[in-house]
């Protein structure tokens, strides 16, 4: 006996985002006042910018980096004639106190203009090199008005911390499901059905992959299934039944979740393959109520990201060919159960 439900059922995911996008990172550049005087803070400040990894502005003076390696690299150049809410600036700017002996700025009118970009590499403390470390300098200018400008940069580097992890708790997987045929469901040894067809249904759909928020709400094309070998349930006496899909290569569930889908994120067109996670024994567990319909599964999914172009952002089958992705011109085959 085959049932067949739609995803109105109450279902529980485990999700992991990962994504093989290969785009470089990000370089960084802040505009720093220096703190100080509001009136006169516009005489001086300091560009600080980096190539490895972004910069954020904690406060009018310290510039805070997070790394993945041993150190922080800043680049780093005195301004004078910032353009700030409050402040004239000035054709003339002295500066008598340099500690970090950065290139002065050659002035030209009241425009902004920097000297030169000095680097400061900051390396972690700690004997596993993972303790955060910082550097402070100090800057007095003084404008031909005889206006003191005092500025503090405060360069401060961190470890950057492990990405979190939807996979840290291992899904329940019964003993039952454990050397059940991968191929077919067989037949339930307690007389009730053998098999659960679960299908995306064609709205109310959603998808949350990772944590940010940015691939959240993510409808799912409708008509995505997957089965599920029941047993250990009848209709009479125990309608709760243990619930297993086999998935990878030849199985019920074969290796992935439904076709490749696109997906826009803030402009960026994304080709997502959901894959069935390998961990654990290889099964969609958990359980199915065949009388009140009520299904607990945890499914767990990998999301393989590539970053493709607006018009066409996922591979297509046209005719009995490919179009597009690494297979295209070969010809097409299904890959859904």
């Amino acid at each position: 006996m085959v049932m067949h439900a739609h995803f109105g059922a109450r279902m529980r995911f485990v999700l992991v985002l990962s994504a093989c996008v290969g785009l470089p990172r990000p370089a960084s550049a802040i505009m720093v006042p220096g703190g100080g005087d509001k009136s006169f803070d516009c005489h001086s400040g300091f560009d600080v910018e980096s190539e490895t990894g972004p910069l954020r502005l904690t406060s009018a003076s310290r510039v805070n980096q997070q790394t993945d390696g041993k150190s922080c690299v800043f680049s780093v150049s005195l301004c004078m004639n910032l353009h700030l809410s409050g402040c004239q600036p000035t054709t003339g700017t002295r500066f008598p106190v340099n500690r970090a002996k950065l290139p002065r700025p050659f002035p030209r009118g009241l425009a902004t203009t920097c000297g030169e970009p000095r680097t400061f590499e900051i390396k972690l403390r700690g004997r596993h090199k993972d303790r955060p470390r910082s550097r402070r300098m100090r800057v007095l200018a003084i404008s031909d008005a005889r206006e003191k400008d005092v500025d503090v940069l405060m360069l401060h580097c961190e470890k950057s911390p492990p990405p979190p992890s939807c996979l840290n708790e291992a899904p329940f997987v019964s003993t039952v499901c454990q050397g059940m045929p991968t191929n077919a469901c067989p037949d339930n040894p307690a007389g009730g059905p053998n098999e659960l067809d679960m299908t995306v249904g064609d709205s109310d759909t959603d998808l949350d992959s990772g944590w940010s928020g940015t691939f959240h709400n993510v409808r799912i094309p409708g008509g995505w299934r997957f089965k599920l070998c029941l047993s250990q349930c009848d209709s009479s006496s125990n309608s709760l039944c243990t619930a297993c899909g086999p998935t990878g290569l030849g199985s019920l569930n074969t290796e992935t979740f439904g076709p490749p889908f696109p997906v826009v994120a803030a402009t960026l067109p994304l080709c997502v393959v959901n894959r069935f996670a390998p961990a654990g024994s290889g099964f969609i567990a958990g359980t199915a109520d065949v009388q009140t319909g009520a299904v607990d599964i945890t499914v767990g999914l990998l999301s393989d990201t590539y970053v493709t172009n607006l018009g066409q952002v996922c591979p297509r089958c046209l005719g009995e060919k490919c179009q597009g992705g690494r297979t295209t011109a070969r010809p097409a085959r299904s890959t859904g159960p």
